[in-house]
């Protein structure tokens, strides 16, 4: 039996314009948050080709550096970060009500992250997707939607390697996939980056020009929709790609988001870091 325990969340919304940042209430509070979903078990006898995958979450959170209300949201990432390890692959997709580009690369924003916006609606900020079900929804919905999501099986296992060489900046990617089931739609490849110190308009309003920004999409890597992909029941499957890392992003900050989507949602999804740390195994699941 799944247990239920409570978490604060911070997030609660008010209706505002479209063109308008989303008012998020920090007084209102408690969500329910089941943390006892199961992980079924894989195969011991052949880790890589597992019996049965616990569909992971893919959160696209549209964000921007002037919606005062968007870093009140970071607070539920946080807790299902929290409440499921490893299971939570959040991107912050900078769009909308964002600094002009004349601050240079503080600027977060890029054009196909504004495309990406454009294709959930332009919907208020902050919202967001959560494995591409349904429509986008505002933090206060996250949570509930990502349990949704959570109980879900993946028919297919991913395993991301990344290499990067320091001389040219150029990270290899690839890509093992092995099919739970049968499973077809768009391989998609993300590149992220963590701990960029850049403006954020706060909730008081006022700039802080020192906030710390995370899991902020930098660029894709095979494509604006990524690239078509299919696999059967018991097949493995790799796929490999490059990209060359801009001069100002960090290569030790930055991570590969992979994810299979199709009609019917985000199939999977997992995240692995460009330089792997000591001791940190290549993301799979």
């Amino acid at each position: 039996m799944m247990k239920i325990r409570s978490i604060m969340c911070a997030v609660a919304c008010a209706a505002l314009t479209l063109t308008s940042c989303d008012e998020i209430d920090k007084n209102d509070r408690f969500i329910k948050v089941d943390s006892g979903i199961v992980t079924p078990p894989d195969n011991p006898d052949d880790p890589d080709r597992p019996t049965s995958v616990q569909r992971s979450v893919l959160i696209e959170d549209f964000t921007g550096q002037m919606c005062v209300n968007c870093p009140n949201a970071v607070p539920v990432i946080e807790q299902l970060e929290e409440a499921y390890p490893g299971k939570i692959v959040a991107v912050a997709i900078h769009s909308g009500m964002v600094f002009p580009t004349t601050i240079g690369n503080l600027a977060l924003q890029t054009d196909m992250g504004e495309q990406y916006y454009k294709d959930a609606g332009s919907p208020a900020q902050p919202s967001g997707r959560i494995g591409r079900v349904g429509g986008t929804y505002l933090p206060d919905r996250w949570i509930l939607q990502a349990q949704s999501v959570l109980h879900e099986q993946s028919p297919v296992a991913l395993k991301v390697t990344n290499s990067y060489d320091e001389a040219t900046r150029k990270v290899s990617v690839s890509v093992e996939a092995y099919g739970v089931d049968a499973a077809s739609g768009n391989l998609q490849l993300w590149l992220t980056e963590d701990s960029i110190v850049a403006p954020q308009i706060m909730p008081s309003g006022t700039t802080n020009m020192k906030y710390v920004h995370n899991h902020v999409f930098r660029a894709a890597v095979n494509g604006a929709y990524g690239e078509t992909f299919a696999i059967a029941k018991g097949e493995d499957k790799t796929v490999e790609a490059e990209a060359t890392l801009a001069d100002h992003w960090v290569a030790e900050n930055m991570s590969v988001v992979a994810f299979v989507y199709n009609g019917d949602g985000v199939l999977h999804v997992v995240k692995a870091p460009v330089i792997a740390k000591a001791d940190e195994p290549e993301e799979e699941e």
